[in-house]
């Protein structure tokens, strides 16, 4: 499968959205059916083309109309993708049995809700379109709220798309590192925030940001700091919110 393509790796993929969207095309093999989720134009035309010289048949996924556990429209499109894997695939799995598995998922630092009063978000983006999502998620969930956003990225991903795609809705941004040796200096994410007009400052880990945090509070830039913010947050035994019952929500968006 190849979920939505948007800028990622570029140093590796390309700085273009074709010339990623070819690289991640490398997976298709002859005969081998590959569900395809919304892609963008020039994406869509890039694996049509690799697709063809493969000889892999592309089966696009459709949104799923049903009920999720999980927030953001951007999981309806997900989910559409793993049911269309499913599909191909030929496993015997019931509608009904489909519905029930998706209205009780759950997926870790994923839009990640550990408290409500105030807010505090646990999430994994790491990219622009990433960050979009999460925005619009925060807009539904937090109608009108502003954050202290806790960020540390990879150093090989578009941090000013993603400071960018941020700054409407931060108030405070405490950039860290976190224990992976692609981590990006945080000194290096508090130059770009201010550059783009945002109060910023640096912390030597989460835990320490996390103490800093006053209001709501978003984790977010890379899995592996959603990871230990997951860790932090079990060990101070914050609260946590009630089970979600899932709501319908048909709208698109994308994030893999």
């Amino acid at each position: 499968a190849i979920t939505r393509i948007d800028y990622d790796h570029t140093e590796i993929l390309g700085k273009t959205l074709s010339l990623i969207a070819r690289e991640k095309a490398g997976i298709l093999k002859k005969d081998v059916p590959c569900v395809l989720a919304p892609q963008p134009p020039e994406a869509l035309r890039a694996i049509r083309v690799s697709a063809r010289k493969a000889g892999a048949p592309l089966l696009p996924s459709r949104n799923y109309p049903g009920p999720l556990a999980l927030r953001g429209v951007h999981q309806h499109e997900n989910a559409g993708v793993a049911l269309g894997i499913l599909k191909a695939l030929a496993l015997p799995l019931s509608a009904k049995k489909a519905r029930r598995a998706l209205a009780r998922v759950t997926l870790p630092a994923r839009i990640q809700i550990l408290g409500r009063r105030p807010p505090f978000v646990v999430d994994g983006a790491h990219n622009p379109l990433a960050m979009r999502v999460l925005i619009r998620t925060l807009r539904e969930e937090f109608p009108g709220r502003k954050w202290t956003v806790i960020l540390g990225t990879p150093s090989d991903k578009d941090l000013d798309g993603m400071l960018r795609a941020l700054k409407p809705i931060v108030s405070r941004m405490i950039a860290v590192g976190y224990a992976n040796p692609r981590a990006r200096d945080p000194r290096d994410i508090v130059q770009v925030a201010r550059r783009l007009g945002m109060e910023a400052e640096a912390a030597p880990s989460v835990r320490q940001a996390l103490a800093k945090a006053r209001g709501p509070v978003c984790v977010t830039g890379s899995l592996w700091l959603a990871g230990e913010a997951l860790k932090v947050a079990q060990s101070t035994r914050l609260p946590t919110p009630p089970a979600r019952s899932a709501r319908r929500r048909t709208r698109r968006a994308g994030r893999g």
